[in-house]
């Protein structure tokens, strides 16, 4: 009887201490199981940007030349060339000028070469020579169309066979320069050029910068010393649309030729409300994004208008493609980018009046770190001052830490891994 009673006390001694051992073994497995659901990041190097979309007018150093006279004009540019000061754009040619001026210039100019280097006879007459051969070429055309009695296709013919006449006559004949001293020949060649100049306007570019043959009527208003005076109304009304310049035929007085727009400074115009107006105070650089084109200015004026609107001006000092054709546009202005160490706000818990983080220690355990050196927030993050934390060792949360982003399943201490 007493051996029963001996042997029930040690089974149920052993079974409570399976029991135990079972419970803990649960336990811990539950624990692990609950510890390596709990989400963990990795603390990188990020930033939080802040910006607004905004229609914005832009404003440029440009000038609209426009034609002193009515002709025949002749380009010598094209769209988006960058040109020097006063070089050449185009010409207008004010009346018809007679060919023949232009070849006796050229005669000129060459007999007077022939002289300076001593080798005009010899210039002269093997000018001659292919003047006679081209003359006794024509002569036996013009005679086969006459026997073979094709009169309907000798005009041609006799118009060329004058104007080579003609012109041998200019190199060597009663016509000719030949025998003029070169004191003659220079006053000869004045004359000839200046009946030229009288009949052909140089239009030349007033400042360096980029060639447009568009313009939208706006130029003289929207000017760089209009940039502290513009009104917010008026900038709404306007309209982004440019007028292409005709570059070809003829053009009368008051008609545009081209557009030079200095392409190293421009400008682009917002109007902000009273909550937008301490995003852009003057002196503050930003970043101005279009698509995949991102570029940066400065806030050169804010100013409130006669509606209490605000008008920032941004200064840009970058050359951007087409920009020279662009009057109204949508842009994202970024205003403010912090960059540090970037923690999820998710992760972010309260203790002891203290805002931080558990991070994983190296033995696997949740410590409490609080942030400190905060630079900003936005709705989503923190960022942390990485220079400053680095230079001066600060005890806070370190690049590359791992933190709970599920504080509220944790406790100080606590093993994760």
């Amino acid at each position: 009887m007493e051996k029963k009673s001996k042997q029930r006390k040690k089974f149920r001694y052993n079974y409570i201490l399976c029991l135990g051992i079972l419970t803990y073994i649960l336990v811990k497995v539950v624990s692990t199981i609950s510890n390596s659901t709990i989400p963990v990041y990795t603390v990188d190097y990020g930033d939080i940007v802040k910006s607004m979309n905004k229609e914005c007018i832009v404003i440029r150093d440009e000038k609209v030349i426009f034609s002193k006279l009515s002709g025949k004009i002749d380009y010598f540019v094209n769209e988006g060339d960058r040109l020097y000061m006063n070089e050449q754009i185009a010409q207008v040619y004010i009346k018809d000028l007679d060919p023949s001026v232009k070849e006796k210039l050229d005669t000129v100019n060459r007999r007077i070469e022939g002289i300076s280097a001593n080798k005009d006879e010899q210039m002269l007459r093997k000018d001659i020579e292919k003047i006679e051969n081209n003359i006794n070429l024509l002569k036996r055309e013009l005679k086969n169309k006459l026997i073979h009695g094709d009169i309907a296709n000798t005009q041609k013919i006799k118009e060329d066979l004058l104007y080579l006449v003609d012109k041998k006559s200019l190199i060597w004949g009663e016509k000719s320069f030949v025998g003029k001293n070169l004191s003659n020949l220079k006053q000869e060649k004045k004359i000839l050029e200046e009946k030229i100049e009288s009949s052909v306007n140089t239009i030349l570019a007033e400042n360096a910068g980029v060639v447009s043959f568009s313009a939208d009527g706006l130029e003289e208003i929207l000017r760089l010393d209009t940039l502290e005076k513009l009104e917010s109304d008026y900038l709404f009304s306007l309209k982004g649309n440019n007028n292409i310049i005709n570059k070809k035929g003829e053009v009368q007085v008051g008609d545009a030729i081209a557009k030079i727009t200095n392409n190293h400074v421009w400008n682009i115009a917002v109007v902000l409300d009273d909550k937008e107006k301490d995003k852009l105070p003057e002196g503050r650089h930003v970043d101005i994004i279009k698509g995949d084109i991102q570029f940066s200015g400065r806030v050169i004026h804010l100013y409130e208008d006669n509606r209490g609107k605000y008008i920032a001006v941004i200064e840009i000092t970058e050359q951007i493609d087409d920009f020279h054709k662009i009057r109204k546009e949508k842009f994202e202005i970024v205003y403010k980018k912090l960059t540090g160490i970037k923690i999820p706000k998710s992760a972010v818990v309260t203790e002891d009046d203290k805002k931080g983080v558990y991070i994983i220690s190296q033995t696997g355990n949740a410590v409490f770190k609080e942030l400190q050196s905060i630079l900003g927030e936005d709705e989503n993050n923190i960022i942390l001052n990485y220079r400053e934390i680095s230079t001066n060792n600060i005890d806070t949360v370190k690049l590359y830490d791992e933190i709970v982003l599920t504080p509220s399943r944790v406790k100080q201490g606590q093993k994760i891994r």
